[in-house]
């Protein structure tokens, strides 16, 4: 029997959806991670959901479908937020902007169809910023223009023990999470040349160019280090 989803995480990507679905579901709420909005094709997540057998999702691509059918009106939907470069540098290494994945890839299909990175830009630095700052803006926006019942949490709020940012997520999914959780990254064995390659300053200097989204999502943008 198809099991309407209850609960719906979305975020950017790398942000801790997988964190959230091992959180739910050993609080009692059995909960995917990417299991059901990963394809740009409505026909694709269609079959997904018509074999969906938990209460809640959590899958950034997700986003995508609010306001459509595939959510229905009673989904309580929870934005999760990562802090910025943490998130920047994880699309970075993972590749996720490279030129390999332009047209073959589902998911960047999914985003080029929802913001305006352009699949030709050559520089994925900038496009990981890009993508922080409008998917987080297209999420809250959609969010905004829906009739859901929504809230906005910030990771680092759930991971560092009992706070009113917890207590209150805990109010709003009318659970009670069972334990302390860090989130793991379970892939920590990255190409060490990416993770080389990665241009701190640089990144913050492009995200200078979207700053308005780290007030937006109460995030600090860190300062550019001044040369000698």
């Amino acid at each position: 029997m198809t099991q309407e989803i209850e609960i719906l995480i979305v975020g950017t990507g790398r942000c801790g959806t997988g964190f959230m679905s091992e959180a739910l579901s050993s609080s009692g709420i059995t909960c995917g991670h990417e299991g059901v909005f990963m394809h740009w094709d409505p026909r694709v997540v269609q079959s997904f959901l018509s074999n969906n057998t938990k209460r809640a999702e959590a899958a950034w691509p997700a986003a995508a479908f609010i306001g459509t059918d595939f959510i229905g009106p009673r989904t309580k939907i929870v934005h999760l937020t990562r802090a910025p470069m943490k998130v920047i540098k994880s699309f970075y290494d993972l590749n996720f902007f490279s030129a390999e994945r332009r047209f073959t890839i589902p998911l960047n299909q999914l985003v080029y169809m929802h913001t305006a990175i352009h699949p030709m830009t050559q520089d994925r630095l900038f496009s990981a910023v890009q993508h922080y700052y409008e998917w987080n803006s297209f999420i809250q926006s959609r969010l905004e223009m829906s009739k859901y019942p929504y809230m906005r949490v910030k990771l680092e709020d759930l991971i560092s023990g009992s706070t009113p940012e917890r207590e209150a997520l805990e109010g709003f999914l009318e659970i009670s999470f069972h334990n302390e959780y860090h989130p793991v990254n379970k892939k920590s064995e990255l190409k060490k040349s990416n993770a080389m390659h990665f241009d701190t300053q640089k990144a913050i200097g492009a995200a200078q160019r979207f700053s308005k989204i780290f007030g937006d999502f109460d995030y600090e943008l860190p300062e550019l280090s001044v040369a000698a």
